[in-house]
């Protein structure tokens, strides 16, 4: 028998559970509580990839965290960011922390910078007005 183009020979398609995915998680089910006693005992014994393999899976990763740090940054962007690279210098900010200041001192400099431009420009309409 021939399939039209488009139709599946099997619309409902394979019944979830069936598979041989499924029937390799029953068997480890099975044997699971064994191999868990097992891999601690090696892990109590210094096995060290059976350390790692139970704290990967059980110990959520450290993630690094921010402490606020202040740091006088001064009246214009250069001076602010000649404080946050002496800061990094001297240990009171991490690489990444001093990243994200830079940063932000960039996008407050473009934003300082078309402000001194619209002023300029309205300046300059005014005074071509009164021309």
């Amino acid at each position: 028998m021939t399939w039209t183009k488009g139709n599946s020979g099997n619309p409902t398609g394979k019944k979830p559970g069936t598979g041989h995915v499924q029937k390799i998680r029953e068997g480890l089910e099975k044997a699971l509580p064994e191999v868990m006693k097992t891999l601690v005992k090696q892990a109590k014994e210094g096995d060290t990839a059976a350390i790692k393999l139970i704290l990967e899976r059980t110990v959520p990763a450290l993630r690094p965290t921010d402490t606020p740090t202040p740091i006088p940054l001064g009246d214009t962007p250069f001076t602010a960011c000649k404080s946050i690279m002496a800061a990094v210098e001297n240990g009171g900010l991490t690489p990444g922390q001093a990243s994200t200041l830079l940063q932000g001192i960039g996008i407050t400099a473009r934003v300082e910078e078309v402000n001194n431009l619209k002023e300029r420009l309205a300046a300059l309409e005014t005074a071509i007005r009164r021309t």
